[in-house]
């Protein structure tokens, strides 16, 4: 009996040494996950480009590696040195950073930058149905995240002629917020002045505000030109 006792007790000890030592082994696997997307690639345009084009680049799990990988994929689309690479280096890339984006949002469906970064890699391939429905759910999953609005506004305007009507819709959801807030003005002012075939949209859109709001905008417009 003893016996039998002191085997019970090493078999227990055993499996809880087993299960301590598998429970360590994926806490430090997941750990390794996390940090991949920080560990593998270098800071510079350079790096992340060759990284994305070789597929050495991997997400990580939590929404902090996601954005993390999201940051690496628009950085190596939209840098000078990212521009400049040949276009089948570069849509190589933007292959991978969709897939990449895909990935992250059908995990969390409400991260709007992994849409949003889908949206500009899909814009790339000229893949204008996948850019419209991403741009989409960007607006939708972060209606009135700023930052993200001005990076949606940037991706509609350099592809308006390929805007549908649900894109439209909600691309002009994204100037009337900007142009409304403190922040956002500023640059739809800059737009204004340089780009005169969004003055007639964005005209309309002002119209609608109140006239404390279309006072702002005229005198962000008058200082974006350079007239105060």
């Amino acid at each position: 009996m003893n016996d039998g006792i002191g085997v019970a007790e090493v078999l227990k000890r055993r499996v809880l040494t087993i299960a301590a030592a598998l429970l360590l082994g994926a806490a430090g696997f997941v750990g390794y996950l996390e940090a991949v997307p920080y560990l593998n690639t270098g800071p510079a345009a350079a790096d992340q480009f060759r990284a994305l084009r070789s597929g050495a680049a991997a997400d990580g799990l939590s929404i902090g590696s996601h954005v993390v990988a999201m940051d690496a994929c628009l950085l190596a689309l939209t840098s000078g040195y990212g521009r400049a690479q040949p276009t089948r280096d570069r849509l190589a890339v933007a292959d991978t950073c969709t897939t990449r984006a895909a990935a992250d949002t059908a995990v969390s469906p409400s991260f709007a930058y992994g849409w949003y970064v889908e949206a500009a890699a899909s814009s790339l391939r000229k893949d204008w149905a996948a850019m419209n429905r991403t741009a989409v759910m960007a607006q939708r999953t972060a209606p009135t995240e700023q930052w993200l609005a001005e990076l949606r506004v940037a991706l509609a305007e350099q592809n308006f002629v390929e805007l549908d009507p649900a894109a439209l819709a909600a691309h002009e959801s994204d100037l009337a917020l900007l142009v409304r807030s403190r922040r956002g003005v500023a640059s739809i002012a800059t737009r204004y002045v340089e780009d005169q075939a969004f003055r007639a949209r964005i005209t309309d859109i002002v119209e609608t505000l109140d006239p404390a709001a279309q006072r702002a905008f005229v005198d962000a417009v008058q200082a974006a030109a350079g007239m105060e």
